[in-house]
């Protein structure tokens, strides 16, 4: 779903509300002021179509709808007609809210999913120009709502990558510093931090791999050998013969260590297919069994989903070119503490490359790869 038709706002001429949402609106709790309001039955109400067609039971509906009018009001000041005074980078129209749906593999149900930039009342204005109170704000509420989170995790990488911060302005073509994601399921959240590393770099003068490759080595309770697929990472990005990496954010699961996921998000500009199966491998580091099939049914996706002419089946040929910033090839390379291989995602720009919503929508279905009949439905009720 592309950034607008995610947080759109829904006319009340086209609402088909789901009975959950009708139940928690109708409770209000927590009351909202006028922007929240806004959210709730904008966003809240995409969240809750999502919800209802990817097959949540109705208990769960409810307890994630109530999770979600609870954090919102840390969207800060609604859209309207006025233009948005702080401009999130978590969409390309500014939006501080993206929601997704996921399709696992092994014919497992869909699953929900959404991730905000905590935003205050007066974040980009002279009251709060660098938006520097929002976050703090949210993980007290999310203290409450999800005791189980690993806040001391994340305050080890707040003080390392963003906590001393006052750096004003854009760096890297934004202002945006950390968001916050989760995982929506049927008996459970899990929450995620987004951290950039960026401005605390420009600040202490440093690099901003540097500053991640500190945070990940001074881990408490963490030794050298817990990290042997970092060091995999780390001999990639280091490496000269490796593209520039444009390094973009840091992700953890706020959850015990042992079962943390660490992601480091970087960007390569190059568009080439044979720039994708070079990154995905890490520059030929990362071999797995099934790794030759999984790379030539991702080319066929590539050229899929991109609208890909005739002309650029060659692998060296790349998408046409594009100066936005978000353009090029978003990757994450993952990790768990004692894993001994990192994994490789890549993030196909289908919102700036793919031809259309339904062009994407039947590209997916002619892959065979999962199946979206209530994905198309969802999309099409909220439009």
């Amino acid at each position: 779903m592309d950034d607008q038709s995610q947080t759109s706002m829904v006319s009340e001429s086209s609402w088909m509300k789901t009975l959950v949402f009708q139940t928690v609106d109708f409770e209000d709790d927590p009351p909202l002021d006028h922007h929240g309001m806004a959210w709730w039955r904008s966003s809240g109400h995409a969240l809750a179509i999502l919800l209802h067609k990817a097959g949540y039971s109705a208990q769960s509906q409810r307890r994630l709808l109530s999770f979600f009018r609870a954090i919102v009001p840390s969207l800060g000041r609604a859209f309207e007609s006025e233009t948005p005074q702080w401009k999130s980078f978590m969409t390309d129209d500014y939006n501080p809210i993206e929601l997704s749906w996921d399709w696992p593999t092994g014919g497992k149900p869909p699953k929900i999913r959404f991730s905000i930039e905590p935003v205050g009342a007066h974040a980009g204005t002279l009251d709060d120009p660098e938006n520097m109170h929002a976050a703090s704000q949210l993980l007290e509420t999310l203290s409450c709502l999800l005791p189980s989170t690993n806040m001391a995790l994340l305050a080890h990488f707040r003080q390392h990558l963003i906590d001393t911060l006052r750096t004003t302005g854009l760096i890297g073509g934004h202002s945006s510093k950390e968001f916050y994601g989760f995982d929506l399921g049927e008996n459970g959240t899990m929450s995620k931090a987004y951290l950039f590393p960026c401005f605390r770099a420009q600040q202490a003068r440093r690099g901003t791999f540097d500053l991640i490759l500190d945070a990940i080595q001074t881990i408490p309770n963490i030794i050298q050998e817990d990290l042997q697929a970092f060091e995999i990472i780390r001999d990639y990005v280091h490496d000269p013969a490796s593209p520039a990496t444009e390094i973009e954010m840091v992700a953890i699961d706020l959850v015990d260590l042992a079962e943390c996921r660490f992601k480091i998000y970087f960007r390569i500009r190059n568009t080439s297919f044979a720039s994708v199966k070079h990154t995905m491998t890490l520059g030929g580091r990362v071999t797995l069994p099934g790794m030759d099939e999984g790379l030539n049914r991702l080319r066929e996706l590539y050229l899929s989903l991109l609208d890909c002419s005739q002309s650029m089946t060659a692998d060296s040929v790349q998408l046409p070119v594009s100066d936005h910033r978000t353009a090029g090839i978003l990757y994450n390379v993952e990790f768990k503490v004692g894993s001994s291989t990192p994994k490789v995602k890549a993030y196909l720009p289908v919102r700036h490359y793919g031809r259309n919503e339904e062009a994407i929508i039947s590209a997916l279905e002619k892959q065979n790869l999962v199946r979206i009949e209530n994905y198309r439905d969802a999309l099409y009720t909220l439009l």
